[in-house]
């Protein structure tokens, strides 16, 4: 039978669930039953997982999904210290024993992750519709750069800086190679280090002085010896924009916006 024929029928029906969470290089994949299930060539692991209704309607924030499992739930661990730097995504997915046919049920991105009294967790995330219908970003006529940085013609690799870690302390990192240039050049910017391979850490750099930088979170995973790269930030003026990264022509503001309104009171422009 057909995933359609079988949701349609009376009593055939034998919903397995399959979880599939990505997070930068790394899948994760649990079942809701009972057992480990292979699917595709991938081995989805049994784990208690209980969600909530999955809704559609015409107010997208409202067909969110909640998970809610155990605290020690391999997802839900990753936010026990903190939230991943990193995007969680899930693609949920159904099928029935006996026929191989996989239907999605829902996909989308874990907005947070809560512990209550006791052993339980509760998952909450948005579906992947909620992206596409938020307004954009819209440029404005301004005298600096609006755009992201490394992402403006500037090839992070250029400016990139492998280091190794000397000392961790609250939200202070310390290496030898950030004291290669003047206090204050690395500020807006961000270091990255692998805590498993292909997975990715990420600290935006608040501060910089000699050989440490302060950084806006908790560098969780982040240990002396360890190996991270770090880059430069930009204060998106024209300045900035012409001698750290040789990247004017790609600058986007208008840096020579008349001082004076023109439709202002005074009538000597």
């Amino acid at each position: 039978m057909t995933y359609d024929a079988t949701e349609r029928s009376a009593d055939q029906g034998r919903p397995v669930e399959l979880y599939t969470f990505h997070r930068d290089a790394k899948v994760y994949r649990f079942t809701s039953a009972d057992r480990a299930v292979a699917v595709g060539g991938n081995t989805f692991l049994p784990r208690v997982i209980r969600r909530g209704s999955i809704e559609q309607g015409a107010e997208l924030n409202r067909s969110g999904l909640k998970l809610s499992v155990p605290r020690d739930f391999e997802i839900a661990a990753l936010y026990q210290a903190g939230a991943p730097s990193s995007r969680l995504a899930l693609t949920l997915q159904q099928y029935h024993a006996g026929d191989g046919e996989l239907a999605v049920l829902w996909s989308g991105a874990v907005l947070s992750c809560s512990f209550g009294v006791g052993s339980q967790a509760e998952i909450s995330l948005e579906p992947s519709s909620v992206s596409m219908r938020r307004p954009g970003l819209r440029r404005t006529y301004q005298r600096q750069c609006p755009h992201v940085l490394y992402r403006c013609g500037v090839n992070a690799d250029d400016h990139k800086v492998v280091a190794t870690v000397t000392a961790v302390a609250g939200l202070q990192v310390s290496a030898a190679e950030f004291a290669g240039q003047p206090d204050g050049y690395w500020e807006g910017g961000y270091l990255e280090y692998e805590i498993e391979t292909g997975v990715w850490e990420r600290r935006f750099i608040l501060g910089h002085t000699g050989t440490a930088v302060g950084v806006d979170l908790s560098p969780i995973g982040l240990s002396p010896s360890m190996t991270m790269n770090f880059y430069p930030g930009c204060d998106h003026s024209l300045a900035t924009c012409d001698s750290k990264f040789n990247n004017a022509p790609g600058y986007g503001g208008m840096p020579y916006i008349p001082t004076k309104n023109p439709y202002g009171s005074d009538p000597v422009y």
